[in-house]
């Protein structure tokens, strides 16, 4: 899943250690907004969700589980 939430000097920190106690990763970052990561189970997922509900989502693109064929010297 990624998130994009609105951040400021006050809830900054808080961010931070919600993404490390979840094991999500910040992967772009502006002055107003933080676009996180998260690979987990669907239950871990949620628990990180609701421990951002004081923090202002803006946006949230989440796929469900996938499956792809291993590669292989065929492959283009």
């Amino acid at each position: 899943m990624l998130i994009k939430v609105k951040y400021n000097k006050n809830n900054r920190k808080d961010i931070l250690e919600i993404c490390e106690i979840c094991s999500a990763e910040i992967v772009d970052m502006s002055k107003t907004h933080i676009m996180i990561q998260i690979c987990n189970t669907p239950e871990k997922i949620a628990v990180f969700r609701s421990m951002l509900s004081g923090i202002s989502v803006v946006e949230v693109a989440r796929t469900g589980t996938l499956a792809l064929p291993k590669c292989n010297d065929k492959d283009n």
